[in-house]
This record gives structure tokens, C-alpha cells and sequence, in this order.
């Protein structure tokens, strides 16, 4: 895990938790959520300076505060392995195209266009440079299983759909 692209990813999402339970540990936002080693999880609770573990903590001015919401770790954890559970069993794996997507309705973004027998699946960049080593992905319904551990949601469709250059290319075939 690299641990300072996980920090910058955790404040553009601006609400992140450090869980731990049984001996795991992972990091979790909105979008994503990725099983960390203990040492990684140590060194994103020293870099964002949170002290608790279970809670979510939210971006203020001066760094990170408790924020009310209410955590389920639980919760959390069956819809990950719920997602991990369906991309052993029936994942459909994705395919590099080489197309990245910087920019839609001008807003810049880091897509990442990757293509699988059912369609596209538009991942976050900046999430897949948090994963070391080799990155082999697999979609399961709204998000994609990153090397059998790492859940990344998918980014919109219509920062892809409506590309002029993938509109053309698609309609080649």
C-alpha cells in the first residue's frame, strides 16, 4: 500500500475510518475500502494524526475531527466480503485500454478506462496508485475487486459514455 497516495486519497473523500476487527485492519471511505497491513494502517493513523480506531473522522481546517456519524464496522465488513465473496465466485475481469479520462464537464478527474466482456468500468486513478505491484481487477455490480482484497467503487458512466473518442471507436465494431 502506498501509504501518502492512501492519505491525499482519504482527504479529497474528506471522511475516512481505520477499522479493525479480528486481526485485520482497513481503511475505508466512500469509495473505497482496502484491507491494510498492520504497519500501514499505523503509519495512516500517524499521518492523519487520529487517535481512534472504529470511527469515522472527518476533514476540518486544522486536520481531522470524530465526525457524529455513526460506524457499523459490522456493517462495513459484510459488504466487503460480500464483494469479495462474489468476485472469487462470478467477477468479470477487466482488461486495460489504455484510455484515461482527465477531464468531464470540466472537472478534472484521473479515470482509468478498463473493458470487460459485459462493458467499461471506469476507475479512479488515483485509487488504483494506492495498490503496489501487479493490479488485477475484477467488477462486481457498482465497483470493482482490486487483487482479490481491495474494494474501489466505479467512477460515473458518463464521463465515459459520452467521449466522443470511445463514442467513435465503439461504433467502428
Amino acid at each position: 500500500m502506498n501509504c501518502a497516495v492512501a492519505v491525499r486519497a482519504i482527504k479529497d473523500a474528506g471522511i475516512f475510518m481505520l477499522l479493525d476487527r479480528d486481526g485485520c485492519h482497513y481503511l475505508v471511505t466512500e469509495e473505497f475500502i482496502m484491507q491494510l497491513r498492520k504497519k500501514d494502517a499505523w503509519k495512516i493513523q500517524c499521518k492523519t494524526e487520529t487517535e481512534r480506531r472504529n470511527v469515522y473522522y472527518v476533514k476540518k481546517k486544522g486536520g481531522w475531527e470524530e465526525s457524529p456519524k455513526i460506524a457499523n464496522p459490522d456493517a462495513v465488513l459484510v459488504r466487503y466480503e460480500s464483494y469479495i465473496s462474489q468476485a472469487t465466485n462470478r467477477g468479470e475481469p477487466l482488461a486495460a485500454t489504455g484510455i484515461t479520462i482527465t477531464s468531464h464537464e470540466g472537472i478534472q478527474m484521473a479515470g482509468v478506462l478498463y473493458a470487460g466482456e459485459t462493458g467499461y468500468a471506469l476507475v479512479n486513478g488515483e485509487h488504483l496508485a494506492m495498490l503496489l505491484g501487479k493490479i488485477y481487477l475484477q467488477r462486481v455490480g457498482d465497483a470493482v475487486v482490486a487483487n482479490g482484497t481491495q474494494v474501489l467503487s466505479l467512477m460515473q458512466d458518463t464521463a465515459w459514455k459520452e467521449n466522443s473518442f470511445i463514442v467513435q471507436e465503439e461504433g467502428k465494431e
